[in-house]
């Protein structure tokens, strides 16, 4: 294992030495400081100790200030998944104001906004994700799911077309908008009907039959 992995949580050494071995970090010659993997080492370290929010962010700045490595890349998709499953709410908008377009950012926040109840925030992400990657079926059926839950049926169900039209053939989307059409027709009511400016009409009790002795 490199040295700027040695010392690292398994997760993220693992990610790093991947990333080695692929050659996105170049290792320094012998004597030499490798200043990228140093930063990854420090963000490990913050992280590790406890400061995940300083040391997501340090990620991120590493990812902004350099698109094409995808050592940092992968090191900070693994940091998200951390912070996703604790919640950490608060590092994970700290990583989005340093890269306030990258998908494994929006995606991570939009589960973690559903998860804590933010539907409105949640959404808002999700229709980000969805702007930003018009021709990439997952955020429609990320987002088609958000609206599942939120009881907005037909929403959904638009989201779903479109993430089989991308697809072409999408076992999934015909299914989930089967499943939808259901909880449509289980949620329609039978009673009271509507009138014509689409209130509901009250029941009018109906007149009880006299009994005789």
């Amino acid at each position: 294992m490199q040295p700027a992995a040695r010392h690292l949580p398994p997760a993220l050494g693992v990610a790093l030495t991947f990333a080695l071995a692929l050659g996105a970090l170049t290792p320094a010659p012998a004597g030499a400081v490798d200043p990228a993997a140093d930063r990854l080492a420090a963000a490990a370290g913050l992280i590790q100790h406890g400061d995940a929010a300083a040391g997501a962010r340090l990620l991120a700045a590493r990812v902004a200030t350099a698109p094409g490595d995808l050592g940092a890349q992968t090191y900070l998709t693994v940091a998200l998944d951390r912070l996703a499953q604790s919640e950490d709410l608060e590092a994970l908008e700290g990583v989005r104001e340093v890269l306030p377009d990258w998908p494994p950012v929006l995606e991570r926040l939009a589960r973690v906004y559903d998860a804590k109840g933010r539907a409105d925030d949640a959404r808002g992400v999700y229709r980000t994700w969805v702007r930003l990657r018009p021709g990439n079926p997952e955020p429609y059926a990320r987002l088609a799911e958000h609206e599942v839950a939120q009881g907005r049926y037909d929403r959904a169900i638009a989201l779903f077309e479109r993430h089989r039209v991308l697809v072409g053939d999408s076992d999934y989307a015909a299914r989930r908008i089967d499943e939808v059409r259901g909880l449509m027709r289980e949620q329609r009511p039978a009673w009271p009907p509507a009138d014509a400016r689409g209130e509901a009409v009250a029941e009018v009790p109906r007149p009880q039959r006299e009994r005789h002795p």
